[in-house]
């Protein structure tokens, strides 16, 4: 399986440093598309360190502790949107509050929030490129070793790039926020479960959804037959 399925770019990241880099339209949510978009990457990267290394490999159990610290930052970021779709209140914003207030602090742990997210997204998605592309024949994911040179021949810029971003992405949360708060019931439940469908899952479980549906569709077949 190509890594392409899953993401061509590190999402928002490799975005920022090409000019006119598509990206995938993800209906209504299209909005959080850098933020889901980095979520895919880290997933399929997930899946290619599972499909190339042994469990008792080192690069495997370090991989496996570094993506439960990307997927928990991330999630985290996708928890806050689901909660206040879920009790229909907004996000704060920068200028809506100072520094004294309260909602200072809850911009401030969203903030906090999202950076970790793009940092810990970014550092799982190097540490899987740059040890699997140093093997001499990495089958099937020419994409994820392309994205991994660009990343690194950023070299410091890539931290200047994360923190430039940072408050793009916090802005179109906190929009999305705002727009969807005061929808109707049905629209909410329906977009608090495609919310839902973004979070990623323990380590263990990553690759083991794809291997269930190809289960359902080989019996289905089977009974057609």
């Amino acid at each position: 399986m190509r890594f392409s399925k899953f993401a061509s770019l590190f999402g928002i990241l490799t975005s920022a440093l090409l000019v006119g880099c598509g990206t995938t339209d993800f209906g209504e949510v299209d909005s959080l598309s850098p933020l889901i978009e980095s979520r895919n990457s880290v997933e399929g990267a997930a899946s290619v360190l599972k499909n190339t290394y042994d469990d008792t490999d080192p690069e495997y159990i370090v991989g496996q502790l570094s993506y439960v610290e990307a997927s928990s930052s991330i999630n985290a970021v996708i928890y806050q949107l689901i909660l206040s779709l879920e009790s229909q209140t907004t996000l704060p914003t920068i200028d809506e509050s100072d520094d004294e207030s309260e909602g200072s602090d809850a911009t401030n742990n969203l903030q906090s929030s999202v950076e970790d997210a793009l940092v810990n997204g970014s550092d799982f998605y190097l540490f899987v490129a740059r040890n699997v592309c140093s093997l001499e024949e990495p089958a099937g994911i020419g994409d994820l070793c392309d994205d991994a040179r660009l990343l690194v021949g950023a070299g410091a810029s890539l931290g200047t790039v994360i923190e430039g971003l940072v408050p793009k992405v916090f802005d179109a949360i906190v929009e999305y926020s705002k727009a969807e708060r005061m929808a109707s019931e049905e629209r909410r439940k329906e977009l608090i479960k495609t919310l839902k469908s973004f979070l990623l899952v323990p380590f263990d479980e990553i690759g083991t959804e794809a291997s269930d549906t190809e289960a359902s569709d080989t019996e289905a077949s089977d009974t057609e037959k």
